[in-house]
């Protein structure tokens, strides 16, 4: 495993597109509950349409709401980060699924700043 420093500034990208808002603060919730993380900012929320190939079902066509919160990581490892991520989707219940289906909750590593 490799630890680049103690501490790092993370950008977490939240997407969901069902029940959306009520999915990014639950999300939101549960990274405020980790204890290597510390939020110092979150951003306003964005409207985006989902993007999806010409066979998706027509009931995929859901808009997504956006945000990103910006964390200070302690005990940073890229790893580590990632299994707490998905394990927090997990939680929220997302579930496997095809590559375009609808999200529950989508949390991604979009910077990594020390």
């Amino acid at each position: 495993m490799q630890t680049d420093s103690l501490e790092k500034l993370v950008v977490i990208g939240l997407g969901s597109n069902q029940n959306s808002l009520i999915n990014l603060r639950r999300a939101l919730l549960e990274i405020r509950c980790e204890s290597n993380f510390k939020i110092l900012k979150v951003s306003r929320i964005y409207e985006s349409s989902a993007q999806l190939p010409n066979h998706a079902p027509a009931d995929w066509d859901q808009a997504y709401l956006n945000a990103a919160v910006l964390v200070e990581v302690h005990s940073y490892e890229s790893q580590g980060l990632l299994r707490q991520l998905k394990s927090i989707e997990v939680r929220l219940g997302r579930l496997e699924a095809e590559k375009w289906a609808p999200r529950i909750i989508d949390l991604d590593i979009l910077f990594v700043k020390d």
